[in-house]
């Protein structure tokens, strides 16, 4: 299986929102406290205005080692486009890469769209947030490369047709349920392609991102894999 992006840096929110509000400060983008992200972390433009911030932000200069300039870059961008604190905190904690797209209150931990709109391919992404660690980004690499979907009871006859059927980076929320004891499992939909980003779909994998009671990351789980509908 590919590995889709690097991690996202999980330094703590409540640094970043200092940092990006203190104006020229040079101050690393972390903290040992992390503040809860939500609904007034979203960057929401109208259509006009997205496609205008969007190709400003390909115009920033790429940092060589992620730091501050184009951290800075962008978030003037969004400033200027009327995004909140909360908002440009989220970008820099994403080391200027992308924003908040949307926010959904699950709970314990709650769910977040990000939008990337630097990248080549997958531009959208979903993030499991206000648990522990404080986000979760589901579509890394690091959360999925223990899953085996050989284990499945459909994998032959997927790879019968698939010879080189794998899971790939790209997810779809489907559900989320509650734990015995208190817990989150947040189901997603990976899809599967026959050997590369451009082939074929084979098929589905159901990945399961579970949570204590307390927000705590247990890991992921493969539930079950389907054919391609």
């Amino acid at each position: 299986m590919r590995e889709p992006w690097p991690a996202v840096r999980v330094s703590g929110y409540l640094g970043l929102l200092a940092a990006v509000m203190m104006l020229g400060a040079k101050e690393s983008w972390s903290a040992p406290q992390a503040a809860r992200i939500g609904p007034r972390a979203v960057f929401a433009p109208r259509r006009e205005l997205a496609t205008k911030v969007i190709e400003e932000m390909q115009s920033c200069p790429v940092a060589v080692d992620a730091g501050a300039p184009k951290i800075e870059c962008v978030t003037s961008i969004l400033r200027r486009a009327g995004a909140t604190p909360e908002a440009l905190a989220f970008t820099a904690m994403l080391g200027g890469e992308g924003y908040l797209e949307s926010f959904r209150q699950m709970g314990k931990v709650d769910l977040a769209t990000v939008a990337y709109p630097l990248r080549a391919n997958e531009n959208e992404g979903f993030m499991l947030v206000n648990g522990s660690p404080p986000t979760v980004q589901v579509e890394d690499f690091v959360h999925l490369k223990h899953i085996d979907i050989r284990k499945d009871p459909l994998y032959p006859a997927i790879a019968k047709k698939f010879p080189r059927v794998e899971l790939w980076g790209h997810a779809d929320f489907k559900a989320v349920q509650a734990l015995p004891g208190g817990g989150q499992r947040f189901i997603f939909s990976f899809v599967l392609l026959n050997g590369c980003h451009a082939c074929e779909v084979a098929g589905y994998a159901q990945v399961a991102f579970d949570f204590n009671a307390a927000g705590k990351f247990l890991g992921t789980k493969l539930l079950r894999l389907t054919e391609k509908g």
